[in-house]
């Protein structure tokens, strides 16, 4: 079946529709691959990036260098490692958005603390030194 593939991958180049025959003997394996690595949800998307990735590389594929289907798997195999990194990257990035948020969040209340007690503490003086000038200006009552 191997040189029938790579005849099949080479007959492609100049008839595209001899690539679904690929297509059609290979997906079961690569998806059951790709389901074990990145669960079933993931592997249908990831089995079919698999072909289109195949299909636009179809005219590097060396058959002296091994068979179809391990070329496919190969493929598979960097796209759920690249998909794994990128997920990977993308939880960093979220938990450093998270904490920063937090922090801002912390900073935040800080601001708002210290804006409410300044603007707390400047009311309570004002209120005092309006008190304090009242007191002045009224004469006391026992001593009227």
């Amino acid at each position: 079946m191997s040189s029938d593939d790579a005849a099949l991958v080479r007959a492609s180049i100049t008839d595209p529709a001899q690539f679904e025959a690929i297509f059609e003997r290979h997906h079961a394996g690569v998806w059951a691959y790709l389901a074990r690595g990145a669960g079933r949800g993931r592997a249908d998307d990831l089995a079919g990036q698999v072909f289109v990735v195949a299909f636009q590389r179809r005219g590097s594929f060396d058959p002296s260098m091994g068979e179809v289907r391990p070329w496919l798997l190969g493929i598979a195999r960097n796209l759920l490692k690249g998909g794994l990194r990128s997920e990977a990257r993308g939880q960093r990035a979220i938990a450093r958005l998270v904490h920063r948020g937090q922090v801002m969040a912390d900073e935040s209340q800080d601001v708002v603390d210290a804006d409410a007690t300044s603007s707390a503490t400047a009311v309570a003086i004002a209120a005092t030194k309006n008190f304090a000038s009242k007191l002045t200006r009224r004469p006391c009552r026992e001593h009227r």
